[in-house]
């Protein structure tokens, strides 16, 4: 029954480590979803949105609505 199936974590190092197209990428979505979701600068929630934007692509979902949804799944919690 149980299939245990880890996400990768995109680490800080990671992100640095990534082109600068990836990170803009990253970056435009997860601040795109913060502000529609309502979480100011500086808020934590635009943090842990980054990440989970981060580890999609990291898992090689690149269409933006892929990374708009994994943002969103983020935030909503």
């Amino acid at each position: 029954m149980g299939t245990n199936t880890r996400i990768p974590v995109l680490t800080e190092t990671d992100f640095r480590d990534l082109d600068e197209e990836a990170r803009t990428a990253i970056l435009s979505v997860a601040d795109a979803v913060s502000a529609a979701a309502g979480h100011p600068a500086g808020d934590a929630r635009r943090a842990a949105v980054r990440a989970n934007v981060g580890s999609s692509w990291k898992q090689g979902h690149r269409v933006p609505l892929d990374l708009v949804n994994a943002g969103f799944d983020a935030a909503c919690i």
